[in-house]
């Protein structure tokens, strides 16, 4: 690092790759580079990375809205200037990834409907995870979204079938782990068994897919 930049900058400084640069002092005994930033600090300050502001929401929201800037870099650079004293703080990723993810007036936000659920589940059963794919099936629903619906319907069948609730059937990549009104036991996300009725068996591919009749159920489904 440069004797200038290292006079000009404010430290810690965050670069774009998420590196951080701190100020050190070398230690005469042991030759070795001290940082004068402890580790705690920069883990604070990247927990509040987390936390937007109302008015960081509304510059953001003026900047893309009327100015139709997306140049995430610049954006970041913008909102740094003006709540964080010209520190990286903002990122153009997290710049970007809270306007997709919560602002963009195009979000839908009502609840899922068993159709939008149907979506999700027929594809994935037949392409995995692959949640920005399936999102643009679903618009106005973003692919943070999809996958949390995912996970939401995979924990409600996993209780049902703990419970032994009938019209049910679970499947892990094509083979049928249980029929309806079985009790299966548990059912784990990423584990590559199963137990059915005290019964463990080696799956070839983590579960794929749940699958469940809520049509004759639909008070367990939205609850």
């Amino acid at each position: 690092m440069s004797e200038e930049l290292s006079k000009s900058s404010k430290f810690p400084i965050r670069l774009e790759d998420g590196t951080w640069l701190v100020q050190c002092k070398l230690d005469q005994t042991s030759q070795k580079f001290i940082p004068l930033h402890e580790p705690i600090e920069i883990e604070s300050k990247s927990l509040q990375r987390n936390e937007w502001t109302e008015e960081e929401d509304k510059l953001l929201e003026e900047l893309i809205l009327f100015k139709g800037s997306k140049k995430w870099t610049n954006i970041a650079n913008k909102l740094n200037d003006v709540f964080h004293n010209g520190e990286a703080f903002r990122l153009g990723k997290h710049c970007r990834e809270r306007w997709l993810n919560h602002l963009d007036p195009s979000l839908k936000k009502s609840e899922w409907t068993p159709e939008e659920d149907e979506v999700i589940l027929t594809n994935q059963a037949k392409i995995g995870n692959k949640w920005s794919i399936i999102s643009k099936l679903l618009p106005g629903r973003t692919e943070n979204q999809v996958k949390n619906r995912w996970k939401s319907i995979l924990r409600k069948a996993s209780k049902w079938i703990r419970n032994g609730i009938s019209g049910i059937k679970v499947e892990w990549g094509g083979e049928v782990g249980c029929g309806e009104g079985s009790d299966c036991g548990e059912v784990y996300e990423d584990m590559s068994k199963k137990c059915v009725q005290n019964t463990c068996c080696e799956l070839e591919n983590e579960m794929q897919a749940i699958y469940f009749d809520y049509l004759d159920s639909p008070s367990y489904f939205y609850t």
